[in-house]
């Protein structure tokens, strides 16, 4: 009992010394605190799933969460300046354009639920967030810069709308679904075979002469599907289908064939789901799920191309539509306005952002990239008391063929907008 106690006393002791590192200062920009606790809030969030990082990753992530930070503070900081508001139909059409423009997600209400395993934990206030300051970036250069600032005509911004309409606006018809597929058990064969060449002789003169034959064995590797098997895995799940009345069998269903397969979170049913658009390379996933109503179960689809049998779930099709211009209008206008207006958006970078007073708390900035490892007195606990670990969901999402139309030119505002910071 008294180890335990005072394993306890040094948790605590050490939950405090995290709690006031946290609120020490990270950076400060142009006179405003950013504690080690926002940062590293912020870099969490834009840090990729472990397996997705690759060697140099996490200080790129780094350096774009600070940058990230100097400008959305300094654009806070304008934004009292000049007093700036936002109205409730800008900040919606601009969050439109960010989800829904360029094939990004069919609907809006598909990409709420999916946000969370699609956008790196964030959910929809993140995103509204994130588009906002976009927004407010327009407004500030468009009232810093008023006696020069040029506003986009009708004909400009119609014109802006029609060049991105067929390859940002053009949504084609869409399925929302989950999938359950089984790979086909395959085996490599090996073929060999006597191949002959020939032995050459360099003479004087630099010319080569054959001086005899010699042979050798190739080996040529070939994966062949077990029909025998396939056939077998097929039959059982055919045999399974008409028991599958809802989403929760179905995914029964799905984890007795897919529990070895790391895409399928058998904890969260929404963690499963994805949408597949009809383009003339799924046309084959048109014919088999037209017919399918919402909440109905396809037949099996023999996808020869990757040696698997799928089955889709269907939530949802969405009908081929336009997004029309008044969807987007505050983008439309602020990216309109951002290529009339240049300059001024590369001044505002330069002046403002790139010109912010940042300086940096060296002592706690490295403290910050630092692992804090607690060493604990070993605690001799009865094994029925022993704590138990929660890993928490597994987020990751079982990938749903797409084939996503080539995304419009950069926008303006956006380009600008990615400009890095010099430290």
């Amino acid at each position: 009992m008294k180890n335990l106690s005072f394993a306890v006393i040094t948790a605590v002791f050490f939950l405090f010394s995290i709690v006031g590192c946290g609120n020490r200062p990270y950076m400060t920009i142009n006179g405003e605190v950013i504690t080690v606790s926002e940062f590293n809030e912020l870099l969490n969030k834009n840090m990729p799933p472990e397996e997705e990082m690759f060697p140099g990753m996490e200080e790129q992530v780094k350096t774009f969460t600070e940058n990230q930070l100097i400008r959305e503070t300094v654009i806070d900081q304008l934004k009292n300046e000049y007093n700036i508001q936002l109205t409730k139909e800008e900040c919606d059409q601009i969050y439109n354009y960010y989800v829904l423009s360029a094939r990004r997600y069919p609907t809006l209400e598909i990409a709420e639920e999916l946000f969370p395993y699609l956008e790196n934990g964030q959910n929809k206030d993140d995103i509204l967030k994130m588009t906002q300051y976009v927004l407010l970036q327009g407004k500030i250069i468009e009232a810093m810069y008023a006696d020069s600032y040029q506003q986009p005509t009708e004909e400009q911004l119609q014109n802006w709308y029609n060049e991105r309409k067929e390859t940002a606006f053009s949504v084609p018809k869409s399925y929302y679904v989950s999938q359950l597929y089984i790979e086909k058990p395959v085996e490599e064969e090996v073929t060999e075979e006597v191949v002959e060449g020939e032995i050459v002789e360099e003479n004087a003169d630099g010319t080569e002469e054959p001086v005899g034959v010699v042979e050798g064995v190739e080996e040529t590797v070939e994966e062949v599907v077990k029909e025998t098997a396939a056939e077998k895995l097929y039959k059982e799940l055919e045999a399974e289908l008409p028991d599958i009345t809802s989403e929760k069998a179905f995914m029964k269903t799905a984890a007795k064939y897919m529990k070895d397969n790391p895409y399928f979170n058998k904890k969260d049913y929404k963690a499963n789901r994805g949408f597949i658009y009809i383009t003339d390379t799924t046309k084959d996933i048109d014919d088999l799920l037209k017919d399918v109503p919402a909440g109905g179960v396809s037949s099996i689809y023999d996808y020869q191309d990757y040696n698997a049998y799928i089955v889709f779930y269907v939530y949802a099709m969405i009908p081929e539509h336009t997004i029309e211009l008044d969807q987007i209008q505050s983008f439309a206008k602020l990216d309109a306005g951002a290529q009339v207006n240049e300059s001024l958006f590369r001044r505002f970078f330069e002046e403002k952002i790139n010109g912010a007073d940042v300086i940096y708390n060296e002592a706690d900035r490295l403290a910050a990239e630092e692992e804090i490892i607690l060493e604990e007195e070993e605690i001799d606990l009865p094994a029925e008391d022993a704590p138990v670990v929660n890993d928490g969901i597994d987020d990751s999402v079982m990938e749903t063929e797409t084939d996503n139309a080539e995304a419009a030119d950069q926008p303006a505002a956006e380009a600008a907008s990615s400009e890095t910071t010099a430290e």
